[in-house]
């Protein structure tokens, strides 16, 4: 049997092995059929003919995915040949194999609760693979200034005396009902969550997760945009019984994928782009404006500041304050930032004009290339148009260091669009616990939403 079979089959395993008896060693294990014909005579003779007095009676009912599951034990023959399609009957040789596989399948878990222990985990951490917004200094940053939302949940997952994956988690209280999330979650705009683990180990970890939920009986799970379905479905199928899911498309990313050289990139754009960038280049080119960037020697806090203030400036002129006038998301992305640039993970690029800086940009090196997170530009300098100019320059230096891909990340921008970017769906799930408060408090809510024309409940 396959690992991978041996993972996606694993709770009914785990059900089967948790019932047997360790000292009747000829133990069938009897399956009903979960689609028995009612009021059918047959059915009783059929369960008598399978199960004696040394088997043991499985309920498919009680295991997610079970059909999934039988098929899989069917295609590596622990079935017994013989019985009625009705009656799955898995062979006694399993009583000892289950103990084998069942430790194969086992993951400890442990659950961090303090800014101290957090800390500690930053070497485990940084093992992991991962983008800047699943890594530890975005978490760990984000815990740091948000800590009074709520409560700490962060998982680790241990197998063989080694972390092999990372839950970062915690807890809070939303419209009076107990909220698990991932940190960093809502107006932070963290993009592609998930849980941080090596991919042989996904399934056991996700097992472990939901283990947690249910014992923590939490009112709601929400999974805010994540990439792809994996994490809900995989959660979904072990938390069927208890929750009800909840999922629909959140606001979804923009990448740009790049050719082999920037001139095949400048001639396969449209014209009303190509003058843009062409603009842009003599701009750059004549010294009418300058560029630098945190990577090439300007220094991090200088190049925040401006930043800052430069997005400030920009969405003061719209009537709106802007994310920086929330000190906690200050706090939070200026030390996260700060560890980026150090580490190579990210970096802050200024455009100038007779030594007064004009617009600034912030972006994170993923394992794919460039991913553009804030921007921030003088209103009076429009005519320069900024947004352009300095996403030429950064295309243009993906391009020469032979990056395939440009990420503008969340949001509907339609300059993203205007760029050749397309999209990628990200999804927003949230798995309601069945009890009659936390469903009623959220069909009231999802009523709400749907009167308002609102997605954002």
């Amino acid at each position: 049997m396959t690992q991978q079979d041996l993972h996606e089959c694993s709770p009914l395993l785990q059900a089967i092995y948790s019932q047997m008896d360790p000292c009747s060693p000829s133990q069938r294990l009897v399956v009903w059929p979960k689609n028995p014909l009612v009021g059918s005579s047959c059915d009783a003779d059929y369960v008598s003919n399978a199960h004696d007095s040394d088997s043991l009676l499985i309920d498919p009912e009680k295991i997610p995915g079970y059909e999934q599951q039988m098929s899989l034990l069917e295609k590596n023959n622990m079935l017994e040949n013989g019985c009625d399609h009705r009656v799955k009957v898995i062979t006694a040789k399993l009583n000892g194999d289950l103990a084998k596989w069942n430790a194969d399948l086992s993951v400890n878990q442990e659950v961090v609760h303090t800014l101290e222990d957090f800390q500690s985990l930053k070497a485990l951490w940084e093992r992991f693979d991962v983008d800047p917004m699943n890594g530890f200094d975005w978490n760990h940053s984000w815990w740091k200034a948000f800590q009074d939302s709520g409560d700490l949940h962060l998982m680790t997952f241990e197998r063989d005396g080694e972390v092999v994956g990372i839950a970062p988690f915690f807890v809070d209280r939303w419209m009076k009902l107990k909220r698990f999330r991932f940190l960093a979650s809502g107006n932070v705009c963290s993009d592609y969550v998930d849980i941080i683990c090596d991919p042989e180990h996904y399934e056991l970890c996700v097992h472990q997760l939901a283990k947690y939920i249910e014992a923590m009986n939490f009112d709601i799970v929400e999974l805010d945009c994540t990439k792809g379905n994996r994490l809900a479905q995989v959660l979904q199928q072990h938390l069927d019984q208890r929750f009800q899911c909840d999922q629909r498309e959140a606001e979804p990313t923009w990448r740009l994928n790049l050719p082999e050289s920037w001139k095949e990139f400048v001639s396969g754009t449209k014209k009303s782009l190509r003058r843009k960038i062409n603009k842009s280049i003599r701009r750059i080119d004549s010294g009418e404006v300058t560029m630098s960037s945190t990577s090439e020697g300007l220094d991090v806090d200088s190049a925040f500041e401006i930043l800052k203030d430069l997005h400030t400036l920009r969405f003061n002129s719209m009537d709106k304050p802007g994310v920086f006038a929330d000190d906690r998301f200050t706090e939070f992305l200026q030390s996260a930032v700060t560890e980026f640039c150090r580490q190579g993970k990210g970096e802050i690029v200024v455009a100038s004009r007779e030594g007064k800086p004009f617009a600034a940009h912030l972006y994170f090196e993923s394992k794919e290339g460039f991913q553009f997170y804030q921007g921030g530009a003088d209103p009076e300098a429009m005519k320069l148009e900024p947004g352009h100019l300095v996403f030429t320059w950064m295309v243009k230096r993906a391009l020469e260091r032979g990056d395939r891909v440009f990420d503008f990340l969340r949001g509907n921008e339609p300059y993203k669009k205007f760029w050749g970017a397309s999209t990628v769906p990200q999804w927003k799930t949230r798995l309601v616990s069945k009890r009659i408060l936390p469903t009623m408090v959220y069909k009231a809510i999802k009523l709400g939403r749907r009167f308002r024309g609102s997605d954002d409940a």
